[in-house]
């Protein structure tokens, strides 16, 4: 059943009749018998009232025909139909056929469903009447749930008026495993970063996600993560609480001086969704998520000077920040189902505690000092992110462009770990990352790609290009790093391969000192991304 469609009301069985009716009100009831659902009767409850008088039976099908507008519009699944009646106290009696779930089949799944993916199915039948944007709601949610694809289909019962089978097809991903080669790290720490990170979903039944993750330079001691995490649902209303941890260490190659640091950053992570469904505007759709988010991080960091078999104290954060953000996306599609334009956004603001032990502003006697001297672990800290993808001409869907921004706004000059880091893996590709850092910046992303390849062809390659600039102040007394402005072009190849493999290179080339008091800029680079899945495994499918 084709429910995103306003129902065929057919012709007008009155249609050129000659005889008149005499109308004062319209009276809708249920097709079941009864009286209608209280949602339905507030919709309908603007047509109960005509003007009285006579005029041609062919109004009752207007009558008719605007009920069934009004219901599509608030997304009931239903239709309105003309019985036979004799209409002698000016009363129209029109009989409302509402859609109703009266059994679910699962299809794609074995066994007993797990309690979330069950309490997912148990709310789509609990939809009564039949709401298609409620139901949509419901479906999107559920398939934001990482591993997880529902699709549901109806089909007549052939019971009552209005009876429907839901098919709802479950289809689960049990695990997914990446590695990833790069070669955007610095000289310092190593240009060549490997990783490998493992995703399982539903061990518990409750929507839950695990992950770990481990990365490693090219040289062993240079850097170490390893990372891990887990989140579940909260009922089937979107809702999701995690936790997760990163731990670094790394021992950079600095000529004369043996410096080696320690980093952990822990999260409490609660979001749900605000807004959640499909808007039609014409022939296109657009997919809206509204969703807001609260948490806690801890922070620390130490670095240490190692000398002989001495460790020498040398900087040490603990940071404690409690966040909140608001974020957005909307992924506009037209009649063809092309993305024509996708829209991501985020704001977010942290401000640093002082419980847990956090540092103290200022050298607190205990031979470590704070990353920066000016530092304040209680800083209040805005940031906002927008990403937009656009398919400008609708002829031409080879060409898009990704446009970027990020700013940042502190009140008081911020610790390491909470300033913008610089560099090739956030904004100005081309420069080591940690090349230069900020309190405050504004970065913007311009970068076209163009689709050399056939639709549909089973390795996509793609030209790229990009420019990135970056504005960026420092609060803190002396700095020489104010109102700078760093910027980078670049260009190369991306390859594509669903579910398989992605391959970028690209051509980095800075236009700025990366610092005030470098001599030249930094040298171009050629940065090489390699990401493969290793499972499921479907090279060769």
């Amino acid at each position: 059943m084709n429910v995103r469609r306003l129902p065929d009301a057919g012709p007008c069985p009155l249609e050129g009749g000659t005889v008149p009716v005499n109308l004062s009100t319209v009276s809708f009831v249920s097709a079941r018998g009864g009286g209608l659902p209280a949602a339905i009767a507030r919709v309908l409850a603007p047509l109960t009232a005509v003007a009285a008088g006579t005029r041609p039976i062919r109004v009752v099908c207007d009558i008719r025909d605007a009920a069934d507008r009004a219901l599509y519009a608030a997304g009931f699944v239903a239709s309105v139909q003309i019985p036979a009646q004799e209409v002698a106290d000016g009363t129209l009696r029109l009989a409302v056929v509402a859609a109703r779930i009266v059994e679910t089949r699962i299809t794609g799944y074995d066994g007993p469903l797990p309690a979330g993916i069950a309490a997912r199915v148990q709310a789509i039948r609990g939809v009564d009447p039949l709401n298609r944007q409620e139901v949509e709601r419901l479906l999107l949610l559920a398939n934001d749930v990482p591993g997880l694809t529902l699709t549901l289909t109806l089909q007549p019962a052939g019971r009552e008026p209005g009876d429907v089978i839901a098919v709802i097809d479950v289809q689960q991903r049990k695990a997914l495993v990446l590695a990833n080669y790069q070669n955007s790290g610095s000289r310092q720490l190593g240009r060549s970063l490997f990783s490998l990170r493992g995703e399982f979903y539903d061990l518990t039944g409750l929507a839950d996600t695990t992950y770990i993750g481990v990365s490693q330079s090219s040289t062993w001691d240079e850097v170490h993560v390893i990372q891990g995490g887990h989140s579940m649902g909260l009922g089937a209303g979107g809702a999701r609480i995690g936790v997760r941890a990163s731990q670094a260490w790394s021992n950079p190659e600095i000529p004369g001086l043996d410096l080696r640091s320690r980093s952990l950053i822990a999260g409490l992570d609660l979001s749900a969704p605000l807004l959640r469904g499909f808007e039609r505007t014409g022939r296109s759709v657009d997919d809206i998520n509204i969703y807001a988010g609260a948490g806690a991080e801890l922070i620390n960091q130490r670095s240490i000077i190692r000398s002989g078999r001495s460790d020498l104290p040398y900087s040490r954060d603990r940071l404690r920040v409690a966040y909140a953000r608001i974020g957005a996306r909307v992924i506009s599609r037209d009649a063809f189902g092309v993305t024509r334009v996708d829209t991501d956004l985020l704001v977010e603001a942290r401000k640093g505690m002082s419980i847990l032990d956090a540092t103290r502003r200022g050298i607190d006697g205990s031979g470590f000092q704070p990353s920066r001297l000016d530092g304040d672990p209680e800083a209040f800290v805005i940031r906002g992110t927008a990403n937009q993808t656009l398919r400008p001409f609708s002829g031409f869907d080879r060409l898009a462009f990704d446009l970027a921004a990020f700013g940042q706004w502190a009140n008081r000059p911020l610790l390491n770990l909470e300033e913008f880091s610089i560099g090739n893996l956030t904004y100005g590709r081309g420069y080591d990352p940690g090349a230069n850092a900020a309190d405050r910046v504004v970065a913007l992303r311009v970068a076209p790609r163009l689709r050399l390849t056939a639709p549909g062809s089973q390795i996509q390659v793609e030209a790229t290009g990009f420019y990135d600039a970056v504005r960026l102040w420092n609060l803190d007394r002396g700095t020489s790093e104010n109102d700078r402005l760093l910027q980078s072009v670049g260009g190369g190849l991306r390859l594509t391969m669903a579910d398989r493999l992605a391959v970028d290179v690209s051509y980095a080339k800075p236009l700025d000192r990366a610092l005030t008091i470098d001599a030249r800029r930094p040298t171009d680079r050629l940065l090489v991304s390699i990401t493969t899945q290793l499972a499921p495994w479907r090279f060769g499918r």
